[in-house]
């Protein structure tokens, strides 16, 4: 979020950077007490004998394993990477108004945002990667349309991306209440 701040001042003026740097951090205030408020509800104590009864089933799980798919997600987001800096580099893909590193930059969050998404069924992941893609769109179109009723409104946008994904990740790691009727 501050990354993007400081990126959003070299296409913004200091003000408008400022206020989107604000919007950035309290988005990011909201998502982590979703998180904390979900990992609460993920955690809930057991009692004694079920607990007993739940480790004799189950192996313990080493301390620092690697899962699964990690490897796979290193390699495609250093490919999402190289990708957007080749075609930050390309002058046809280019905006004049526009400096190179900022182009990478919203290239790159625009590619890691869709990677994101389409490797992740989770509300809360998938809003913040909806955020991570739009940031990047945000950052490309502040040079083309710098009016401030967009960007009040891409920020508004983004708020309401937040809230919704908080809303079904709370409303997902909800216990299932239709065995109580």
């Amino acid at each position: 979020v501050v990354f993007a701040g400081l990126l959003y001042s070299r296409v913004l003026p200091p003000q408008v950077a400022g206020v989107k740097l604000m919007v950035g951090l309290l988005i990011c205030v909201q998502l982590f007490f979703t998180a904390r408020q979900i990992y609460r509800t993920d955690r809930a104590p057991t009692p004694a004998a079920d607990r007993s009864a739940d480790a004799a089933d189950q192996p313990p799980t080493p301390r620092f394993a690697i899962p699964t798919g990690l490897p796979f997600r290193i390699i495609a987001a250093l490919m999402v990477v190289v990708v957007s800096w080749q075609a930050s580099a390309t002058p046809e893909f280019a905006l004049t108004a526009v400096p190179s590193d900022v182009t990478g930059a919203a290239f790159g969050l625009v590619g890691l945002g869709l990677l994101g998404l389409g490797l992740t069924e989770e509300p809360l992941k998938a809003g913040m990667f909806l955020i991570t893609m739009i940031t990047g769109f945000e950052m490309y179109y502040a040079a083309v349309e710098p009016a401030l009723a967009v960007i009040a409104l891409l920020a508004v946008m983004d708020f309401a991306i937040a809230l919704g994904a908080c809303y079904l990740a709370v409303i997902r790691a909800l216990p299932d209440r239709s065995a109580a009727k």
